[in-house]
């Protein structure tokens, strides 16, 4: 108990709520309460909390300390019972075990919340560690104008037509997974140095990179890049290689697109042309 009292006082932001669970005033209970007024302020509208007495009538937690004495009075009434101290463990333990829950439900909720960001401040704290060195956000020394994420189907379209009319016809310096990754390191390390050392992370959006655990992950890192490395500036650009529609896409996506971060894919010959001249444009702004 003292433990979990400790525990507590170190997570001054955790809060409990038992609203809605009956409590009841009696002499088994009295642990119960006791601990409930020395944690108050971790629970939720404490002062709407009730306890029942047998009778049916009932006290207010503002009250609970008045309660507490008159009761444990009323325990010395009784004759200790076998059956009396097991009660009085199980209410005991019920509780604690209620409170406990209640906290670990609350921390999964937040970490499920930042589970990108958690990831994203992980593989940046590594690379640090390997690198021993930062790069400044503001100056040139960028290694690439743009880092291509792709699925595996979709790389025709990336080799093909990426590279020539990015590369070499507007000549802007690509990474691309499949030719720039350094063999033998870890993947997600690959990954989230090529979106560091790019001025510009370009997603090839198809159902496939939907599908890709990959895909998505290089996607939610460049996010968390441009919140938290590059002062909110968006460095995120998607490219809609296949038309779906917006029940198809991840809310995350949809954001982007309110933003106007995104471009759909134009096939004939003129469109075509103002379509890699506003990727460029995109890359360079």
């Amino acid at each position: 108990m003292k433990k979990f009292v400790t525990l507590l006082k170190k997570n001054n932001n955790t809060k409990i709520d038992l609203r809605n669970n009956p409590l009841l005033c009696n002499c088994y209970t009295v642990p119960s309460l006791k601990l409930m007024l020395k944690i108050r302020q971790h629970f939720i509208n404490f002062s709407q909390y009730q306890c029942t007495y047998e009778n049916g009538t009932r006290s207010k937690a503002n009250s609970f300390d008045k309660v507490i004495p008159y009761l444990v009075q009323d325990c010395f009434k009784l004759k200790p019972k076998t059956k009396n101290t097991t009660t009085l463990t199980l209410s005991v333990s019920l509780t604690v075990f209620g409170i406990i829950t209640a906290m670990l439900l609350s921390s999964a909720v937040v970490i499920y919340k930042q589970r990108w960001k958690l990831r994203y401040m992980y593989y940046t704290a590594r690379m640090k560690y390997i690198s021993k060195e930062n790069k400044d956000e503001d100056s040139s020394e960028y290694n690439y104008d743009a880092f291509i994420s792709y699925s595996d189907e979709d790389r025709i379209f990336v080799i093909d037509h990426c590279i020539k009319k990015l590369e070499e016809d507007r000549n802007l310096k690509l990474c691309i997974h499949e030719r720039d990754f350094i063999p033998g390191h870890d993947i997600n390390n690959n990954m989230v140095t090529a979106i560091q050392t790019s001025r510009k992370t370009i997603c090839i959006i198809t159902r496939s990179f939907l599908e890709s655990d990959f895909c998505m992950f290089e996607l939610n890192m460049a996010r968390m890049e441009s919140t938290h490395s590059r002062n909110g500036k968006n460095i995120l650009f998607l490219v809609f290689y296949e038309k779906l529609s917006s029940k198809d896409l991840p809310l995350v996506l949809c954001e982007h697109i309110q933003k106007q971060s995104y471009i759909q894919y134009q096939s004939n010959e003129i469109a075509n042309a103002i379509f890699w001249d506003k990727i460029s444009d995109a890359i360079n702004a």
